[in-house]
């Protein structure tokens, strides 16, 4: 939309939707392959001894499980891609979903101490992208009608409380601290996004890589692999 400026970066269903439906039909591919295989090794060897048949005879019902598991998600996916928006809504949804279960951020800043352990914490991003991303979705879920009447965001996953999911029982529980990791990687990128949309090239290069160098310093900012440019005399 010609009309929308590029600082309220948009996410493109539309081109997301493609994607899934592309990635659902590999999985699928994949899953299938496996499968008639396994049936291939029972078929092709009927005079395996008990023990050898009754393992592939449960290999089977377990790639059978996945295999329509795979033909749901491509169904799901194609209707995702036909209907971006119902997409959006339910991408938006189970961030928020995340970041509910993934315990409070502390915003507290105060004195130089705290305000160098909040910057380390949440595995190095600090605090403040975290609470930045809330707002992010509580900005997105608005026009999305996904808010209740206190304006509050509405959160929700494929498999809820009915377990009438197709892979209900199969599904890994999120831990608290599962949820703040996924969270954190979302925030981050959707942050460095939101950056270089924002901003042109000549800028990131003159004013906010510079800026980054000298909070990186305040803040004790180290990592593996670290560029030898950053933080360096000629940069300083």
């Amino acid at each position: 939309n010609e009309d929308i400026e590029s600082d309220d970066f948009q996410i493109y269903f539309f081109a997301m939707g493609g994607v899934m439906e592309a990635a659902a039909e590999v999985w699928l591919k994949i899953a299938k392959t496996k499968l008639q295989e396994k049936l291939r090794l029972l078929e092709d060897n009927n005079h395996h001894d008990t023990a050898t048949r009754q393992k592939l005879l449960e290999d089977i019902a377990i790639l059978q499980k996945d295999h329509d598991a795979k033909i749901s998600t491509l169904e799901e996916s194609k209707k995702f891609n036909q209907n971006p928006q119902i997409f959006a809504r339910k991408a938006v949804m189970l961030l928020e979903a995340v970041r509910k279960n993934m315990g409070p951020v502390d915003l507290q800043y105060a004195g130089e101490k705290k305000i160098r352990s909040l910057n380390k914490s949440e595995n190095g991003l600090g605090t403040k992208i975290l609470n930045w991303f809330h707002k992010e979705i509580i900005r997105w879920s608005k026009p999305l009608g996904i808010v209740d009447k206190a304006g509050n965001v509405l959160c929700g996953t494929s498999i809820g409380v009915d377990m009438d999911h197709l892979q209900s029982h199969d599904a890994a529980m999120m831990t608290k601290r599962d949820c703040r990791t996924v969270f954190i990687q979302v925030a981050q990128q959707s942050r460095l996004r939101s950056i270089f949309i924002k901003n042109k090239i000549e800028r990131m290069a003159s004013e906010l890589i510079p800026k980054a160098m000298k909070q990186s310093t305040f803040s004790d900012d180290d990592w593996e692999d670290r560029p030898e440019w950053w933080n360096s005399e000629s940069n300083a």
